[in-house]
């Protein structure tokens, strides 16, 4: 993974691309920062941030411990009522719907808030804490030990945060940090965009979900990625950014070809690195990406409009070839 502008929207979404990897089982991949001061950056706030959600899951499970008991009686009870409502002879069957569905309420107003709470916060943060444990900033040049070592401690930060120098260097050499990227694998960019409209006339990467911000047009990231040292003979980048090509009712080689021509950030990328990495096929995605796809073996992409709409992130992918 590749993010060409760093920062703590880049970090998450590659959380989330990691996210469905972890879940597998896969290796995690590594993302890479434009400089080694981005990737520093990047390895700071991924250390402080595994450090605050590694606090909320140790308080989640303490909170859990100290109301297993209750829980459990809890539950106890709640499948004994279950069973005398469903063995009760004198209720007919709209009474014993209503009457379980009561009860079903009565059990979940019994189960203690702060039980429920802690519950969600695991829900929450388990799989992104996995996620970010095992995603690495690839030519980040210090490692970053955290020292909670105050009961103040997260009003303090980040004035205890302790750089020390890597015994290895960086493995992706600043500032070409893509130089050494075999030109068989694949290079997801990270960054934002939206479809072009009158209020966005041209297309572009960007580094926030605002589109505010740093930004690079087509042609820029073509440059930019050519200055960071991607190998001329590189032949597959895919950019994760939202609705980076039109809505297709099919995919067929006819509408690839007239997607060519809508002004989207993919094809128009697939143009302009036409002279610099003429075997580069650019592939894009239809919809919006879901930053963190929780419950997920798989990437989604929503629909515009309706984020309860979703289909796996492969079903929307749509491949430029080199022209």
């Amino acid at each position: 993974m590749y993010t060409p502008f760093g920062g703590s929207a880049a970090l998450d979404t590659a959380i989330g691309e990691n996210m469905v990897r972890v879940r597998k089982g896969k290796q995690a991949h590594a993302l890479i920062a434009p400089s080694h001061e981005h990737a520093n950056q990047l390895e700071t706030l991924r250390q402080v941030t595994l450090t605050q959600w590694k606090g909320k899951l140790d308080n989640a499970d303490r909170t859990m411990r100290q109301h297993h008991n209750s829980v459990v009686a809890a539950g106890y009870t709640h499948k004994m009522r279950m069973r005398h409502i469903m063995h009760d002879p004198h209720l007919n069957p709209q009474q014993r719907k209503e009457a379980l569905d009561n009860q079903r309420g009565d059990h979940a107003l019994s189960i203690p808030h702060e039980y429920d709470m802690a519950k969600a916060d695991k829900a929450l943060y388990t799989p992104k804490y996995e996620s970010l444990k095992q995603t690495e900033i690839a030519n980040a040049t210090v490692h970053v030990d955290i020292e909670p070592a105050h009961p103040q401690w997260p009003k303090l930060f980040p004035t205890r945060i302790v750089k020390k120098e890597k015994l290895y260097p960086s493995l992706h050499p600043d500032p070409k940090p893509l130089e050494n990227i075999g030109h068989k694998d694949k290079l997801y960019v990270l960054g934002h965009g939206a479809p072009v409209s009158d209020a966005l006339p041209t297309p572009g990467l960007y580094a926030k979900p605002t589109l505010h911000g740093p930004s690079l047009s087509p042609g820029a990231l073509a440059q930019h990625l050519s200055d960071k040292g991607l190998p001329s003979n590189f032949e597959d980048l895919r950019l994760t950014s939202c609705q980076s090509v039109p809505l297709m009712d099919e995919i067929t080689p006819h509408s690839v070809t007239a997607a060519r021509s809508s002004g989207f950030l993919a094809p128009e990328l697939s143009k302009a690195v036409k002279q610099s990495f003429p075997k580069l096929s650019v592939t894009g995605y239809m919809g919006n990406g879901l930053t963190f796809p929780f419950d997920s073996s798989t990437h989604l992409r929503a629909l515009p409009g309706d984020a309860k709409k979703t289909a796996p992130r492969k079903q929307m992918s749509v491949k430029f070839p080199p022209l």
